[in-house]
């Protein structure tokens, strides 16, 4: 039934109530669904606004009020092509930008406050770009940030606003955001999706086949939406783009937008050996950079700094690796090499071996 699905462009435009199947539902899902539409509405009448904005100078302005304490801190969760690259502790005076060298490029920021109940996101989610300009004090260039409008409409992008509020509605009550790499526990009958080492997605198919039409994939590859398919009696599926940062899950068009029904998978493709694509690329030589950025794979480098910081360490970087693959291993590199058994656990990868320690 691909036209429980919406097309790309539709999300774009908001189309959602065109794709509507939930009269069709099991119960359960309709249960589920108005359980996180209420959420949703408890969320926008009674959680605090984050007044969230970034000054040019990098200094962070937010309206939360929060008791800073060993349980309720906040965060201004960073995203670049949509992965977290940073996490920064909200202070009275926070500065993005002061002792940290941020890429020119394009970002997303949020704010996540920690509480009893876990964490929880604060709308609005914020678009700002980091270019070089020339300080007309020293004459030499500086970074500056400037706000600037969502690269996409709606789930047309990754993060987007009903995502991050349906991982909120995972977390509740006291679950951690990353337990929604394994399952969704908002949601029966719910399905699971596992990876293998070369970054493919398996399932199994659910116990009920008539529910198969409803399913529809969505994909998105460095922060975009890139399919949107119908996922019915799909047990199998091979991202299309290549290297890069994904975002992969299950979806159910609802009135109001999508519901998640599987656990939501993010994960890095990186190249592999022999032509093929790896979710942990190989490293020859064990010295925690994979042999594509690796500027020495022969020799192994001295073990300090640590595996994951060597990611940031230009003079051990290949000068001529591709700078996009870079920059995606140095988003990945934390996770991976810091606990990679931790990153497999989380994702259930299954097959193959560690390449990076």
């Amino acid at each position: 039934m691909a036209g429980a699905c919406m097309a790309i462009n539709a999300i774009a435009v908001g189309a959602a109530l065109a794709a509507d199947t939930s009269a069709q539902w099991p119960e359960s899902w309709r249960k589920d669904y108005r359980r996180f539409e209420t959420y949703i509405q408890a969320r926008a009448t009674y959680w605090q606004p984050s007044m969230l904005a970034i000054r040019p100078s990098g200094e962070v302005d937010q309206g939360v009020m929060i008791y800073e304490e060993r349980t309720q801190h906040l965060t201004l969760d960073v995203y670049q092509a949509g992965e977290v690259m940073l996490g920064l502790a909200v202070k009275p005076s926070t500065n993005l930008l002061k002792g940290r060298n941020i890429p020119v490029g394009t970002y997303a920021a949020v704010l996540r406050s920690a509480s009893g109940i876990g964490y929880q996101h604060h709308s609005p989610m914020v678009w700002f770009s980091v270019s070089d300009v020339p300080d007309a004090e020293s004459g030499r260039m500086k970074r500056e940030v400037a706000m600037i409008p969502p690269p996409g409409e709606g789930e047309a992008i990754w993060p987007n606003e009903r995502m991050l509020l349906f991982v909120g509605f995972n977390i509740l009550p006291r679950h951690f955001s990353n337990e929604l790499q394994l399952e969704n526990n908002k949601v029966s009958p719910a399905i699971v999706l596992r990876l293998d080492d070369q970054g493919s997605i398996h399932r199994s198919a659910l116990a009920n086949p008539v529910l198969e039409k409803f399913l529809c994939w969505r994909v998105y590859h460095d922060g975009r939406l890139i399919d949107q398919s119908a996922a019915g009696n799909v047990l199998t599926y091979t991202p299309p783009a290549g290297v890069g940062g994904y975002v992969v899950m299950l979806v159910v068009e609802g009135p109001r937008g999508p519901m998640p029904v599987s656990n939501i998978m993010q994960y890095p493709l990186f190249p592999g050996a022999g032509g093929h694509y790896a979710i942990v690329p190989p490293d020859g030589d064990g010295d925690g950079l994979p042999d594509f950025l690796d500027a020495d794979p022969i020799s192994p480098t001295m073990k300090s700094p640590p595996a994951w910081r060597r990611a940031f360490e230009d003079d051990l970087i290949n000068p001529a690796a591709d700078k996009a693959l870079v920059a995606l291993w140095r988003r990945w590199a934390y996770d991976i090499n810091g606990d990679p058994d931790r990153f497999r656990k989380e994702r259930g990868i299954v097959g193959g071996k560690l390449g990076v320690r």
